[in-house]
């Protein structure tokens, strides 16, 4: 068999690099199928079709070779054989159910480019009905350009109905030993980039979710109508553009809206054929990207005639690799003006949907002319699921054609009729609440009168009964008005427990706004809240011992204050590097409070669990809807908090009924529960503050059945009044592995999902949410720049909280949480801008770059990453207190890294994936700003080897606590076994799970051991 050797072109070699970086990657097979209905013979069908595939040289060629060695094979003599296959079918439906099982292999596995036919074609016929066949192809799209399926199905068609010349049908025979595409075109090519000047452009849709496993882009089909054809080709005409530039415009509107990008490139698949290339074998389609500015103030009209320009302008230089300039396209939008069917006498042809493996791009768009209409087909990522796109379409034609002047920011991808009554029935709960008739104080007031014996609050072994706290917190409530009459805040800068709770309930007695201020906090923080309120009451230790003091004859009769005035504010970080104060109103308590009541229900039989920082907003939730519920607060101690056992035994203890807890703690908890076989008296349990896995509830749910204990996902900001959103976890949730499910609106609550616009969205579209209703808080305090930017008037007329989170709406009515817009983080429950610490760390180390990031490890613990190009030695230690000096714990860094320099993306931003897989590739040098470089090859080396191999980390040491480094009860048998193992000692088991820190764990060795080193 003699060869002949063609070289590559430059766009076959990108996708022979591509396979040769994902072997098993199948995106680039192109699988098709056509049934026929009608007499046909099967066996004469598929003779035509091989000896009409064995004329056409593209059909004869494989690739031989790697990397740039790689050429095309040309064998004249090859010959295509198309076997024929039966299935033995009951119906219709069930021939195209098993045509598209006998596709699968062909789907799922990529075409070996080495091996000879490329062109895989069968001919199926059903056994049970002569007239129920099919053709079956796979070819791989390095080819499938030159000479498509269609075409050769088309003149193979033509040869069945009447044997003619073949040189009276189909495309002809292309030569064989032409030049290939990139020696005979090349000149042409660089004629034809002389002028090219398009600029560096981001050409990839930044997505935030993505099915990739294996660099192998994973997704699913949709097929849409867009409209119909006459009316989109009149308005085509109104706008003077074609209507593919129509409907490019309308994609790249819907695009934007739901990714969020303003600038947005999308690739255009051009055939770059010319006189000089034609009856050429080799890769002719190239993908140039039009990138447009998706203004919210630019007139859609203009945006089209921009299309039509920058399309026209690509066109002149299609066949240019302008792939230098835009780096990889991720995404593609086409229009198919007239597909190619084939017929033969007495048949009717359809083609078959077929399942796909994997993607491409991101997001690919073929648009049809389909009769007279317009339809589409999407392949596309996770990130677009549920997203209507001809709903979408049609939506954006309608506005267009009504609006001929309406500019982008006032289209939506709804009609607004249709919006308003969409979000009318997603809140129908929003006016379940009749309005309400009692204020705070009043509410308050009412509690504490009517049961005066009941335990209110429980500390340890001391209690507070509703009328001690109704005497107490009205000595303080008077001791504050006679102090500080004029003043509105009061700072409360005690530890959690009962006195805490006491100034809380006097805040609101005498109408001032509580502030709580956790002890601890670094003086540059605490110093930062200070100074943001207006002169405000700072109450301690010592202030706590004067007013206890104080005689009950003393004068100072509280002031009222007005429902729009400040219960409690909130500290949260800003990325600006000051934390922000959220005024949190009274009336929005109340409405947190009846709001729960008709969620829960009021029982005053509760017993709730009291365990989140008072600078939590979770902590205010505990303390004010327990007592203003009548129910009794139990305060778990920081110590019971931090170990597992502890924190059972205190539940167990006080026998708490009503939990919430962050879904960190929960899987220390739940790991610690499964240890012991009697149970909690549990009857609710909350999950909130952070994104939750269902996962983490399948043990738990066989101990605690989830229809017995009652398990809710609870979502909500700080400016929202703590709680907006509540979903009942179910069976179903768990072993489905749902996403993170926020279920519906409160009681008297509302929510909408808005694109970048303001506009609301259709069900399926990923868009922040906003909160609407009584719940939305006064604003920022002392910043009404901001206030403004974030509280907001919703479409729906109401005052609205913007949160910065995506999420989007499921077809169950409810909503998936997906993330942030910005970059905030959730650490252990608090909000954090990483801003304010790459702020703070850029200036300990000198000015350097600084980039901060968020990871989950495999046990699903936050993790803190912070990448620098510092290059000068610093003392770890003195990083940590400078840090500890502006940033509060939970703020810093888990792990320092340093990089040469900061990775960026095509659109210029840090490329975060690429420092974390510069980190995960060189994990030795990511150091914790604790470690100890001096230590000495001891026991503490040995121990704390044992640690870092158990847990996957690097840098532990001596100050860490086991519970905070990930190591929980479920762990403390590997740990004890390690170290007998490894260490040489044994500890008795019981005493492992009393041991809190590094160091503690260290000494107990050490001790064990006999002697101070080993």
């Amino acid at each position: 068999m003699g060869y002949e050797f063609f070289p590559v072109n430059r766009l076959q070699r990108r996708i022979l690099n591509h396979l040769e970086a994902h072997p098993m990657d199948p995106s680039y097979n192109i699988v098709q199928a056509l049934r026929f209905d009608g007499p046909l013979d099967p066996i004469h069908l598929a003779a035509l079709i091989g000896e009409t595939a064995s004329t056409r040289g593209v059909l004869k060629v494989d690739f031989i070779g790697q990397g740039r060695e790689t050429r095309m094979r040309l064998a004249d003599d090859r010959r295509i054989r198309v076997p024929v296959e039966t299935i033995d079918a009951g119906s219709a439906s069930d021939f195209d159910d098993q045509l598209r099982a006998l596709a699968l292999p062909l789907v799922q596995a990529p075409i070996n480019l080495n091996s000879w036919p490329l062109l895989r074609m069968t001919v199926v016929t059903d056994t049970n009905c002569s007239e129920r066949n099919a053709v079956l192809c796979a070819v791989p799209h390095i080819i499938a350009d030159v000479y498509s399926f269609y075409a050769l199905i088309a003149e193979v068609c033509s040869l069945y109905n009447a044997p003619v010349s073949r040189s009276d049908v189909g495309v002809g025979t292309a030569p064989l030993g032409a030049a290939s595409y990139f020696d005979l075109g090349d000149d042409v090519l660089r004629s034809a980039g002389a002028d090219f000047d398009q600029p560096t452009v981001n050409a990839s849709i930044e997505c935030l979710v993505d099915r990739r496993e294996g660099g192998i882009i994973k997704g699913t089909r949709t097929h849409a109508v867009i409209g119909d054809r006459k009316y989109v080709d009149d308005l085509a005409r109104r706008f003077r553009v074609t209507p593919f530039v129509l409907l490019l415009a309308v994609h790249m509107v819907v695009i934007s809206k739901v990714t969020r990008q303003r600038v947005l490139t999308v690739g255009i698949p051009l055939a770059n054929r010319t006189k000089h290339t034609r009856g050429v074998f080799g890769f002719f389609v190239n993908t140039v990207p039009l990138t447009l500015s998706i203004e919210p103030t630019r007139q859609f009209a203009d945006l089209c005639r921009e299309a039509d320009r920058q399309l026209r302008w690509l066109q002149r230089h299609q066949g240019v690799d302008v792939s230098r300039a835009t780096g990889p396209v991720n995404n593609s939008f086409t229009i198919w003006k007239s597909a190619v069917i084939p017929t033969i006498a007495g048949c009717t042809v359809s083609e078959i949907e077929l399942d796909i493996c994997g993607l491409q791009n991101q997001l690919s768009c073929v648009i049809r002319e389909d009769g007279g209409l317009y339809r589409a087909i999407y392949e596309h990522v996770a990130y677009f699921d549920g997203l209507d796109f001809g709903q979408s379409y049609r939506a954006l034609i309608r506005q267009a054609e009504q609006n001929g002047s309406v500019v982008v920011g006032e289209m939506g991808l709804v009609d607004p009729a249709s919006a308003r009554q969409l979000y009318a029935d997603v809140n129908c709960y929003q006016r379940a609440l009749d309005p309400p008739v009692e204020e705070l104080a009043e509410l308050l007031e009412r509690a504490l009168a009517s049961r005066p014996h009941k335990t209110a609050v429980v500390e340890g072994g001391d209690t507070l009964t509703y009328g001690e706290l109704d005497v107490i917190s009205r000595r303080f409530a008077g001791w504050l008005a006679a102090e500080a009459p004029e003043s509105r805040e009061v700072a409360v800068e005690l530890p959690r427990g009962i006195r805490l709770v006491l100034w809380a309930i006097a805040c609101v007695r005498a109408g001032k706004a509580y502030v709580p201020v956790p002890p601890g906090l670094p003086d540059r923080r605490r110093a930062q809240i200070l100074g943001s309120l207006d002169s405000p009451v700072l109450v301690g230790e010592v202030t706590t011992g004067m007013a206890e003091d104080w005689a009950e004859t003393t004068k100072g009769e509280p002031r009222e204050a007005a429902s729009d005035t400040p219960a409690y504010l909130i500290f949260t970080s800003g990325s600006t590097g000051e934390p922000k104060g959220v005024e949190v109103s009274r009336s929005n308590v109340v409405s947190l409070v009846r709001s729960v009541e008709a969620a829960y229900g009021r029982d005053p039989s509760r017993c709730w669990s009291q365990l989140h920082s008072q600078g939590f907003d979770a902590s205010v939730f505990e303390m004010l809807c327990c007592i203003l519920t009548g129910a009794t607060l139990v305060v778990v101690s920081d110590v019971e908090r931090s170990d597992p056992a502890l924190l059972r035994g205190a539940l167990m203890k006080s026998s708490v009924s009503t939990l919430t807890i962050t879904p960190t703690l929960f899987r220390l908890l739940s790991a610690e529960e499964l240890r012991h076989h009697d149970k909690l008296p549990l009857r609710e349990l909350t999950l909130a503050a952070e994104s939750l896995d269902f996962r983490i509830l399948d043990a738990w749910a066989a101990k605690y059945p989830l229809e017995v204990v009652a398990t809710y996902n609870g979502y909500g900001p700080t400016e929202a009044t703590v709680y907006s959103t509540i979903h009942r976890i179910t069976k179903e949730d768990v072993t489905a592995a749902r996403r993170d499910v926020i279920g519906r609106p409160l009681p008297g609550l509302g929510v909408a999902l808005l694109d970048p616009d303001g506009q609301l969205v259709p069900p399926g579209v990923v868009a922040e949410l906003a909160v609407t209703g009584p719940s939305v808080a006064l604003g920022y305090k002392g910043d009404p720049a901001l206030t403004s930017q974030r509280f907001v008037t919703a479409p729906t007329g109401e005052r609205a909280y913007k949160t910065g989170d995506l999420a989007r709406l499921l077809p169950s009515g409810e909503l998936e949480f997906l993330g942030r817009v910005d970059r905030q983080f959730k650490v252990r429950g608090h909000r954090v801008e990483p801003g304010e610490i790459e702020l703070a760390l850029a200036s300990v180390l000198g000015g350097s770059q600084v980039v901060v990031d968020c990871r989950r490890d495999g046990e699903g613990r936050t993790k803190l990453l912070a990448y620098h190009t510092s290059s000068q030695d610093f003392s770890r230690a003195v990083v940590r207190h400078r840090l500890g000096d502006s940033l509060p714990h939970y703020m810093l860094p888990d792990v320092l890294v340093r990089v040469d320099a900061i990775p960026v993306t095509a659109s210029g931003k840090a490329d975060r994936e690429a420092l974390f897989e510069l980190h995960r590739q060189h994990g030795a040098a990511a150091v914790s700003l604790d470690r100890k470089e001096d230590m000495p090859k001891s026991a503490a080396d040995l121990v704390v080897g044992a640690l870092e191999d158990l847990l996957e980390v690097r840098g532990l040491a001596e100050p860490d606590a086991l519970a905070d480094i990930g190591v929980t009860s479920i762990l403390v048998p590997e740990l004890h076994a390690r170290i007998r193992d490894e260490v040489g000692v044994g500890i008795p088991i019981a005493e492992m799970f009393q041991i809190r820190t590094v160091g503690d764990l260290i000494e107990t060795v050490q001790k064990a051991n006999g002697r101070r080193e080993l």
